[in-house]
């Protein structure tokens, strides 16, 4: 093989592959259960009002909060496991001769919202939130965002608050940079001035 050859080649193999896809590092979920809580999927389009709704229609001795996922699956988490085991077995459909806890089942329907299809099982550590999900939520799309609306309001009620002045300005008054200057020449006007016989009895004191 001649030096060009040999040239040729090790400049052909410096040329990345257009169709080779990059080294990525995958991350793997964690899939230990957390048997204090449920992961429900089917949650499209219901609000937090909706999904507890669904819950406290068939296990209302039971508090839960909710940690959505997504918009369509959510964990309903709650105080210990008993509890939260309880309220899986009245969520279920049928209850099952061989019960697992790896596997998901179908819910019982929604009282409000018959069309929604639920499937529940044990939650598992993995089960979270990926970051800067609000950007892509469909619910967010069409209902807002609740924290945007709750930035907007405190906005709103400090800039009212800037334009109204705080009780504190309201009791002594406006500072005397405020004022216009007949303002001020007419507050000076406003002082009571001292009478000759004040001074004079002070005078005398003396």
């Amino acid at each position: 093989m001649d030096i060009v050859a040999e040239t040729q080649i090790e400049e052909e193999s410096l040329i990345p592959d257009a169709t080779s896809t990059p080294l990525e590092t995958e991350v793997v979920a964690d899939t230990t259960l957390r048997k204090t809580a449920l992961h429900l999927a089917g949650v499209d389009n219901l609000s937090e009002e909706q999904v507890k709704g669904f819950i406290s229609a068939y296990a209302p001795e039971s508090q839960c909060t909710i940690e959505w996922i997504n918009d369509n699956e959510c964990n309903v988490v709650y105080a210990d496991d008993d509890v939260s085991r309880n309220a899986l077995f009245h969520l279920i459909m049928e209850s099952p001769t061989e019960f697992s806890e790896e596997l998901e089942y179908q819910t019982k329907p929604h009282p409000t919202v018959p069309t929604c299809q639920f499937k529940i099982r044990y939650a598992r550590y993995g089960d979270k939130k990926v970051k800067s999900a609000h950007l892509y939520s469909r619910y967010y799309l069409f209902h807002g965002d609740p924290r945007e609306e709750k930035a907007q309001k405190s906005k709103s009620k400090s800039r009212n608050q800037d334009e109204r002045g705080s009780p504190l300005d309201e009791r002594l008054g406006p500072k005397v940079s405020d004022l216009t200057l007949m303002e001020r020449i007419f507050q000076v006007r406003r002082k009571p001035r001292k009478s000759r016989r004040d001074r004079r009895s002070r005078v005398s004191k003396r």
